[in-house]
């Protein structure tokens, strides 16, 4: 057990978490039989299977090893936080390796291309977000007293802010390697020195996720000029360039900001909620998409102007009316037909909404909020742009 980690209380709490690790090993060699059956073994499948088993059975152990330590000491588990990952320590190795042993990757470190090697970095993520939220929910970080739960403090990086942080270091030089922009646990890199942080092996990951999406925007591209490694040398690019005058690094980015910092961040906000691994991250993502529509909604159609229309007599104002406000008032023109296509995609927006208010998280949950995010994003450039 590592150094700190002692006595009657510890002891017990550990016992309550391993009873769960043992359940996960049972029932990841039992998939991995099941699959090796049905000829499945290594396949996507398979490996999403064990992945879910391996987060759920952890954040289990975790909860139960928390939670029962703070059970037994009560009062006196205020400031053991520092001591909750040490305890969780064995039981990351223990969860990493059932993942590795049971086909969930080849290796937890496999070619960047492989798409085995974001399972790993999946996993390892909600490892680390577990640990983070039941240090901050039970152990009250942050001044919260008596063990109960506190929101958890936001996320060090942003979408919004790596990626331009990441623009700028590449218009400062002609190019530069994506290893030595992103920096390496041992050795430290400018982008980390721009957003004044030590990456943790998760946040360098985000980063690098950032920095595909200026690729594929065609923000970034590679120089192509390097012998040996030509594609992970970049440069950025004239619109590169432009996305970072203006602060903006997408279309609909650029016309949110005028309407206020906050519909940008709140944008920014679902998309990181979504991607995160917090267990009620799909929740988190869709209440933020639809608070976002709800706020552009009532930016571009105020009560009052809304009121003020020609022949407007209703009791209440309907997303209805806001929407064809905001189209009449939109330069291009109005159509009737261009106004049902948004109030459909936007009735879409509240029954998705609505269904994942009530439903339990899980891989149909995860492609609703996704698709509820982009039926937003299409709404607001029909308004917008």
């Amino acid at each position: 057990m590592t150094e700190g980690v002692t006595g009657p209380a510890w002891a017990a709490a550990m016992r309550a978490g391993r009873e769960h690790l043992r359940t996960l090993k049972r029932k990841a060699e039992d998939a991995k039989l099941a699959a090796f059956g049905f000829g499945r073994l290594g396949g996507s499948s398979h490996q999403e299977e064990v992945e879910e088993l391996c987060a759920e059975h952890f954040r289990a152990a975790a909860k139960a090893t928390a939670t029962t330590y703070y059970g037994l000491k009560g009062r006196a588990a205020a400031g053991r936080a520092d001591l909750l990952r040490q305890a969780l320590t064995p039981f990351v190795i223990e969860t990493l390796r059932i993942f590795d042993d049971n086909d969930g990757s080849g290796s937890l470190f496999p070619k960047p291309t492989d798409r085995r090697a974001g399972l790993g970095l999946d996993l390892q993520r909600i490892i680390d977000d577990t640990c983070s939220d039941l240090a901050a929910g039970v152990f009250g970080i942050n001044g919260a007293a008596n063990g109960q739960a506190i929101e958890a403090p936001p996320p060090r990086l942003t979408d919004h802010g790596t990626k331009l942080a990441i623009l700028e270091i590449y218009a400062r030089t002609k190019s530069a390697h994506r290893l030595n922009v992103l920096g390496r646990s041992y050795q430290p890199g400018p982008l980390e020195t721009q957003l004044g942080l030590q990456f943790t092996d998760i946040e360098r990951a985000e980063a690098a996720r950032s920095m595909d999406q200026l690729l594929n925007d065609s923000l970034l591209r590679p120089t192509y000029t390097d012998v040996t490694d030509p594609e992970n040398w970049l440069a950025i690019t004239e619109a590169g360039r432009a996305a970072l005058a203006a602060g903006a690094t997408d279309d609909l980015e650029a016309v949110l900001s005028p309407l206020g910092q906050q519909l940008v961040d709140m944008r920014n906000g679902a998309r990181a909620a979504f991607l995160s691994a917090r267990p009620d991250n799909q929740r988190q993502a869709a209440f933020s998409a639809r608070e976002l529509l709800v706020q552009v909604l009532h930016a571009l159609a105020p009560d009052e102007a809304v009121r003020s229309q020609p022949g407007f007599g209703e009791p209440r104002i309907t997303r209805k009316a806001r929407v064809r406000y905001a189209l009449r008032n939109k330069a291009g023109g109005y159509s009737d037909s261009t106004a049902e296509m948004v109030e459909s995609l936007a009735g879409f927006v509240e029954a998705l909404h609505d269904k994942l208010s009530a439903e339990a998280h899980g891989r149909e949950t995860a492609r609703q909020a996704k698709h509820l995010i982009q039926s937003v994003d299409m709404i607001l450039e029909t308004l917008l742009l």
